[in-house]
């Protein structure tokens, strides 16, 4: 048994004996004395690893019952990186701030279940159950990234996860939640994304960078600046760029980024 498969191995135990546990524990009745909570047997760590190498079999795998099985795992595995990230996230933060914090974090459940009470594209069929372990698998990862952001780009992210953007074709859309889920066509949907850590807010100018997949068209970035809660700047991001951060000061806009061979560059735009 290699390593990876280890730590798969151990991450999935740990989530069952954990859940097995929280069962358990819900059966007895109470008692006068609180007992100690116990700690998870697995970290964030531990479940991202084995979330991303169950990502990394899911592109070898050939069968339909793999890639259900390879989703499925990597879907468990990202609910727990997500509760021991949350344990350890809230108690970094002062006291004032936990029961907003906990609050937020009911909100995003709601709406994780919601959104996964959607009908599959696939369904009746076979790809079903992949198609909602995706996007679960998804949703958690976002969430997770959202989470690591610093606090002034969720803060950022808060004001425009709402708000209406045109894509580099000019078509009209608007984010839900930091999403957009276009209709399905063919077996495909337009999908936009807001990047929580890539969010800034200075003045009455608010910008961020937005992962556009297209249906049916290759992928694409783009930093998208508002004003007043409309669009009144769009870059285009090339493919071969990765973008570190973004600023607005002295009127300019300014994206920083590494290209493919680690060279780093800035561009620059006048407002």
């Amino acid at each position: 048994m290699n390593k990876r498969t280890m730590i798969v191995s151990a991450a999935v135990c740990g989530v069952c004996l954990f859940a097995a546990g929280v069962l358990t524990g819900a059966a007895l009745p109470d008692k006068q004395e609180k007992m100690p909570e116990p700690e998870p047997l697995f970290d964030a760590e531990m479940c991202r690893h084995g979330a991303e190498y169950m990502d990394e079999m899911l592109q070898r795998v050939r069968t339909q019952t793999d890639m259900n099985l390879c989703a499925a795992a990597g879907t468990t595995l990202r609910q727990a990186e997500l509760y021991a990230f949350f344990r350890s996230y809230l108690d970094s933060l002062p006291e004032e701030r936990r029961e907003e914090a906990l609050l937020e974090q009911k909100r995003w459940e709601e709406e994780y279940s919601r959104a996964l009470k959607e009908p599959s594209d696939y369904e009746g069929g076979s790809l079903a159950s992949f198609d909602l372990s995706m996007r679960a698998g998804t949703l958690l990862y976002d969430r997770l990234r959202y989470l690591n952001a610093p606090q002034e780009a969720r803060e950022a992210f808060g004001k425009m996860k709402d708000l209406p953007f045109t894509d580099m074709e000019r078509l009209e859309r608007r984010l839900e939640n930091g999403r957009y889920r276009g209709v399905c066509r063919d077996g495909e949907r337009d999908i936009f994304k807001l990047s929580p850590e890539l969010c800034i807010a200075s003045g009455d100018l608010l910008a961020g960078e937005i992962v556009c997949s297209p249906a049916g068209k290759p992928p694409y970035r783009m930093i998208v600046v508002w004003k007043d809660g409309r669009v009144k700047e769009k870059i285009a991001v090339g493919r071969d760029k990765h973008v570190e951060s973004i600023g607005i000061s002295d009127g300019r806009l300014r994206i920083n980024h590494t290209d493919v061979d680690g060279k780093r560059g800035t561009l620059s735009v006048m407002l």
